[in-house]
Protein backbone atom coordinates (compact mmCIF):
# COMPACT_ATOMS: atom_id res chain seq x y z
CA UNK A 1 0.00 0.00 0.00
CA UNK A 2 1.46 3.36 -1.01
CA UNK A 3 1.47 6.59 0.96
CA UNK A 4 -1.61 7.99 -0.75
CA UNK A 5 -3.59 4.80 -0.20
CA UNK A 6 -2.45 4.60 3.41
CA UNK A 7 -3.64 8.13 4.18
CA UNK A 8 -6.89 7.52 2.33
CA UNK A 9 -7.67 4.31 4.21
CA UNK A 10 -6.31 5.26 7.62
CA UNK A 11 -7.05 9.00 7.83
CA UNK A 12 -9.42 10.40 5.25
CA UNK A 13 -11.96 7.55 5.13
CA UNK A 14 -12.35 7.12 8.94
CA UNK A 15 -12.90 10.88 9.25
CA UNK A 16 -15.30 10.94 6.29
CA UNK A 17 -13.06 13.47 4.54
CA UNK A 18 -14.55 13.04 1.06
CA UNK A 19 -13.22 16.27 -0.43
CA UNK A 20 -9.56 15.80 0.49
CA UNK A 21 -7.00 14.69 -2.08
CA UNK A 22 -3.31 14.46 -2.88
CA UNK A 23 -4.19 14.91 -6.56
CA UNK A 24 -3.17 18.49 -7.35
CA UNK A 25 -4.75 18.40 -10.82
CA UNK A 26 -8.07 17.31 -9.29
CA UNK A 27 -7.86 20.11 -6.73
CA UNK A 28 -7.26 22.74 -9.41
CA UNK A 29 -10.08 21.38 -11.59
CA UNK A 30 -12.63 21.85 -8.83
CA UNK A 31 -14.05 24.97 -7.25
CA UNK A 32 -11.07 26.15 -5.23
CA UNK A 33 -9.71 29.23 -3.54
CA UNK A 34 -6.21 30.28 -4.47
CA UNK A 35 -3.87 31.67 -1.79
CA UNK A 36 -3.04 35.36 -1.96
CA UNK A 37 -0.24 37.46 -0.52
CA UNK A 38 0.96 41.09 -0.76
CA UNK A 39 2.96 41.87 -3.89
CA UNK A 40 5.97 44.19 -4.01
CA UNK A 41 3.63 47.19 -3.82
CA UNK A 42 1.78 45.76 -0.83
CA UNK A 43 -1.35 44.97 -2.82
CA UNK A 44 -3.11 41.56 -2.65
CA UNK A 45 -1.97 39.25 -5.42
CA UNK A 46 -2.51 35.59 -6.19
CA UNK A 47 0.36 33.48 -4.90
CA UNK A 48 2.35 31.38 -7.36
CA UNK A 49 1.42 27.72 -6.94
CA UNK A 50 3.76 26.10 -9.45
CA UNK A 51 6.08 25.08 -6.61
CA UNK A 52 3.65 22.25 -5.86
CA UNK A 53 4.69 20.47 -9.04
CA UNK A 54 8.22 20.15 -7.68
CA UNK A 55 7.00 18.76 -4.35
CA UNK A 56 4.56 16.16 -5.71
CA UNK A 57 7.24 13.58 -6.70
CA UNK A 58 8.65 13.74 -3.18
CA UNK A 59 5.56 12.37 -1.41
CA UNK A 60 4.81 12.20 1.47
CA UNK A 61 6.36 15.67 1.58
CA UNK A 62 4.04 18.53 0.75
CA UNK A 63 0.33 18.74 1.47
CA UNK A 64 -3.11 17.48 0.65
CA UNK A 65 -5.88 19.72 -0.65
CA UNK A 66 -9.10 19.91 1.29
CA UNK A 67 -12.19 21.99 2.00
CA UNK A 68 -13.32 23.69 5.21
CA UNK A 69 -15.72 20.91 6.20
CA UNK A 70 -13.07 18.20 5.88
CA UNK A 71 -10.48 20.25 7.72
CA UNK A 72 -12.88 20.78 10.60
CA UNK A 73 -13.20 17.00 10.87
CA UNK A 74 -9.42 16.71 11.04
CA UNK A 75 -9.13 19.50 13.61
CA UNK A 76 -11.83 17.81 15.71
CA UNK A 77 -9.73 14.64 15.75
CA UNK A 78 -6.69 16.64 16.89
CA UNK A 79 -8.69 18.34 19.66
CA UNK A 80 -9.94 14.91 20.74
CA UNK A 81 -6.30 13.83 21.14
CA UNK A 82 -6.37 11.56 18.11
CA UNK A 83 -9.76 9.95 18.67
CA UNK A 84 -11.58 9.00 15.47
CA UNK A 85 -15.38 9.13 15.17
CA UNK A 86 -15.66 5.36 15.73
CA UNK A 87 -13.73 5.57 18.99
CA UNK A 88 -10.35 4.46 17.68
CA UNK A 89 -7.31 6.47 18.72
CA UNK A 90 -4.30 7.24 16.56
CA UNK A 91 -1.08 5.70 17.80
CA UNK A 92 1.69 8.21 17.29
CA UNK A 93 4.45 9.81 19.26
CA UNK A 94 7.54 8.71 21.16
CA UNK A 95 7.61 5.47 23.15
CA UNK A 96 10.33 3.72 25.15
CA UNK A 97 10.81 0.17 26.40
CA UNK A 98 11.18 0.27 30.17
CA UNK A 99 13.58 -1.78 32.27
CA UNK A 100 12.41 -4.15 34.99
CA UNK A 101 14.08 -3.43 38.35
CA UNK A 102 14.68 -6.54 40.47
CA UNK A 103 15.34 -6.87 44.17
CA UNK A 104 19.00 -7.97 44.43
CA UNK A 105 18.36 -10.41 47.26
CA UNK A 106 14.98 -11.95 46.42
CA UNK A 107 14.97 -11.52 42.63
CA UNK A 108 11.41 -10.13 42.57
CA UNK A 109 10.37 -7.03 40.57
CA UNK A 110 10.42 -3.89 42.72
CA UNK A 111 7.17 -1.92 42.59
CA UNK A 112 8.40 1.46 43.84
CA UNK A 113 11.39 1.62 41.49
CA UNK A 114 9.32 0.44 38.52
CA UNK A 115 6.55 2.99 39.07
CA UNK A 116 9.10 5.74 39.64
CA UNK A 117 10.74 4.95 36.29
CA UNK A 118 7.38 5.03 34.49
CA UNK A 119 6.40 8.35 36.04
CA UNK A 120 9.77 9.94 35.28
CA UNK A 121 9.62 8.90 31.63
CA UNK A 122 6.07 10.18 31.20
CA UNK A 123 7.00 13.43 32.92
CA UNK A 124 9.72 13.87 30.30
CA UNK A 125 6.98 14.05 27.65
CA UNK A 126 6.87 10.50 26.29
CA UNK A 127 3.63 9.29 24.75
CA UNK A 128 3.78 5.74 26.02
CA UNK A 129 5.70 2.90 27.64
CA UNK A 130 6.54 -0.63 26.51
CA UNK A 131 6.53 -3.17 29.34
CA UNK A 132 8.12 -6.61 29.02
CA UNK A 133 10.13 -5.91 25.92
CA UNK A 134 13.71 -7.05 25.39
CA UNK A 135 14.91 -4.10 27.50
CA UNK A 136 12.49 -5.20 30.23
CA UNK A 137 14.02 -8.70 30.27
CA UNK A 138 10.75 -10.33 29.18
CA UNK A 139 12.50 -13.68 28.66
CA UNK A 140 13.24 -13.81 32.40
CA UNK A 141 9.73 -12.96 33.60
CA UNK A 142 7.16 -15.57 34.53
CA UNK A 143 3.50 -14.87 33.56
CA UNK A 144 2.55 -13.73 37.07
CA UNK A 145 5.44 -11.26 37.23
CA UNK A 146 4.58 -9.88 33.80
CA UNK A 147 0.93 -9.46 34.76
CA UNK A 148 1.98 -7.60 37.90
CA UNK A 149 4.22 -5.25 35.93
CA UNK A 150 1.43 -4.43 33.48
CA UNK A 151 -0.95 -3.61 36.33
CA UNK A 152 1.67 -1.48 38.07
CA UNK A 153 2.24 0.42 34.83
CA UNK A 154 -1.45 0.92 34.05
CA UNK A 155 -2.01 2.34 37.52
CA UNK A 156 0.33 5.25 36.80
CA UNK A 157 -0.08 5.66 33.03
CA UNK A 158 -3.03 7.96 32.27
CA UNK A 159 -5.57 6.93 29.65
CA UNK A 160 -4.28 9.53 27.19
CA UNK A 161 -0.89 7.75 27.12
CA UNK A 162 -0.16 4.34 25.66
CA UNK A 163 0.71 1.12 27.45
CA UNK A 164 2.26 -1.49 25.16
CA UNK A 165 3.21 -4.96 26.39
CA UNK A 166 5.49 -7.64 24.94
CA UNK A 167 3.62 -10.95 24.72
CA UNK A 168 5.61 -13.09 22.28
CA UNK A 169 6.37 -16.67 23.32
CA UNK A 170 7.67 -20.00 22.09
CA UNK A 171 4.17 -21.44 21.70
CA UNK A 172 1.04 -19.93 20.19
CA UNK A 173 -0.95 -21.00 23.24
CA UNK A 174 1.39 -19.18 25.62
CA UNK A 175 1.48 -16.05 23.45
CA UNK A 176 -2.33 -15.98 23.31
CA UNK A 177 -2.52 -16.36 27.11
CA UNK A 178 -0.02 -13.54 27.68
CA UNK A 179 -1.86 -11.34 25.18
CA UNK A 180 -5.24 -11.86 26.81
CA UNK A 181 -3.75 -11.28 30.25
CA UNK A 182 -2.13 -8.03 29.10
CA UNK A 183 -5.44 -6.81 27.70
CA UNK A 184 -7.24 -7.69 30.92
CA UNK A 185 -4.60 -5.77 32.89
CA UNK A 186 -5.15 -2.62 30.83
CA UNK A 187 -2.72 -2.77 27.91
CA UNK A 188 -3.61 -0.73 24.81
CA UNK A 189 -1.71 -2.97 22.38
CA UNK A 190 0.73 -5.88 22.43
CA UNK A 191 4.12 -6.32 20.81
CA UNK A 192 4.65 -9.93 19.68
CA UNK A 193 7.96 -11.53 18.78
CA UNK A 194 7.91 -14.84 16.90
CA UNK A 195 9.04 -18.17 18.36
CA UNK A 196 12.79 -18.61 17.97
CA UNK A 197 14.02 -21.74 19.77
CA UNK A 198 13.25 -24.09 16.86
CA UNK A 199 14.31 -21.56 14.23
CA UNK A 200 15.52 -24.12 11.63
CA UNK A 201 12.01 -25.64 11.53
CA UNK A 202 10.12 -22.38 11.09
CA UNK A 203 8.65 -21.47 7.71
CA UNK A 204 6.67 -18.34 6.74
CA UNK A 205 3.36 -20.25 6.71
CA UNK A 206 3.86 -21.32 10.33
CA UNK A 207 4.75 -17.78 11.38
CA UNK A 208 1.64 -16.53 9.61
CA UNK A 209 -0.51 -19.04 11.50
CA UNK A 210 1.12 -17.97 14.77
CA UNK A 211 0.38 -14.27 14.27
CA UNK A 212 -3.11 -14.80 12.90
CA UNK A 213 -4.06 -16.99 15.86
CA UNK A 214 -2.85 -14.33 18.29
CA UNK A 215 -4.59 -11.54 16.39
CA UNK A 216 -7.86 -13.49 16.24
CA UNK A 217 -7.73 -14.16 19.99
CA UNK A 218 -6.60 -10.69 21.00
CA UNK A 219 -9.09 -8.06 22.18
CA UNK A 220 -6.49 -5.35 21.52
CA UNK A 221 -4.25 -4.56 18.52
CA UNK A 222 -1.20 -6.66 17.77
CA UNK A 223 2.18 -5.30 16.64
CA UNK A 224 4.72 -7.59 15.01
CA UNK A 225 8.20 -7.50 16.59
CA UNK A 226 11.15 -8.14 14.30
CA UNK A 227 14.44 -8.33 16.20
CA UNK A 228 16.93 -10.64 14.45
CA UNK A 229 19.50 -9.98 17.19
CA UNK A 230 17.59 -12.34 19.46
CA UNK A 231 15.40 -14.24 16.97
CA UNK A 232 18.37 -15.24 14.80
CA UNK A 233 16.28 -14.61 11.68
CA UNK A 234 14.25 -11.74 10.20
CA UNK A 235 10.52 -11.76 9.64
CA UNK A 236 9.94 -12.41 5.93
CA UNK A 237 8.67 -9.39 4.01
CA UNK A 238 5.72 -11.41 2.67
CA UNK A 239 4.67 -12.20 6.24
CA UNK A 240 4.63 -8.51 7.16
CA UNK A 241 2.40 -7.77 4.19
CA UNK A 242 -0.01 -10.68 4.74
CA UNK A 243 -0.16 -10.88 8.53
CA UNK A 244 -3.03 -8.46 9.02
CA UNK A 245 -6.12 -10.31 10.15
CA UNK A 246 -9.43 -9.79 8.38
CA UNK A 247 -10.61 -7.35 11.03
CA UNK A 248 -7.40 -5.34 10.91
CA UNK A 249 -6.11 -6.29 14.36
CA UNK A 250 -2.50 -6.70 13.23
CA UNK A 251 -1.71 -3.04 12.75
CA UNK A 252 2.01 -2.46 13.05
CA UNK A 253 5.60 -3.58 13.05
CA UNK A 254 8.52 -2.77 15.26
CA UNK A 255 11.67 -3.61 13.37
CA UNK A 256 15.44 -3.35 13.54
CA UNK A 257 16.72 -4.75 10.23
CA UNK A 258 13.72 -5.43 8.02
CA UNK A 259 14.19 -5.72 4.25
CA UNK A 260 13.30 -2.42 2.62
CA UNK A 261 10.65 -3.96 0.38
CA UNK A 262 8.45 -4.68 3.40
CA UNK A 263 8.48 -1.01 4.32
CA UNK A 264 7.55 -0.11 0.76
CA UNK A 265 4.70 -2.62 0.67
CA UNK A 266 3.21 -1.60 3.99
CA UNK A 267 4.37 1.90 4.93
CA UNK A 268 1.43 2.81 7.15
CA UNK A 269 2.12 -0.07 9.50
CA UNK A 270 5.83 0.41 10.09
CA UNK A 271 7.09 1.88 13.31
CA UNK A 272 10.80 2.62 13.08
CA UNK A 273 14.24 1.12 13.07
CA UNK A 274 14.65 1.38 16.84
CA UNK A 275 11.05 1.23 17.95
CA UNK A 276 11.09 4.56 19.80
CA UNK A 277 8.83 6.37 17.36
CA UNK A 278 5.78 4.84 15.74
CA UNK A 279 4.51 6.35 12.52
CA UNK A 280 1.08 6.33 10.90
CA UNK A 281 -0.39 3.51 12.97
CA UNK A 282 -4.06 3.57 13.82
CA UNK A 283 -4.83 1.17 16.63
CA UNK A 284 -8.31 0.52 17.95
CA UNK A 285 -9.27 1.13 21.54
CA UNK A 286 -12.59 0.03 23.05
Amino acid sequence: MGTRSAYQVEVFDPLNMKSTTFDYARALAGDHAGPHAPDVDGKPARAVMELNYAVIPLRPAGAAWSNVSDMLRYVSMELAEGALPDGRRRLAGVFVPITTPFDPSRGDPVAAAFRDNVERLLAAGLDGILVAGSTGEAALLDPAEQDTLVRWARAVIPKDRWLLVGTGAESTRQAVALTRAAAAAGADAVLVRPPSYFTPMLVPAQLGDYYRAIADASPIPVILYNIPKYMHFALPAELVVSARSDDGVVMGLRHRTLPLEAVQFHPESVMTVDGLRMLENFLGRP
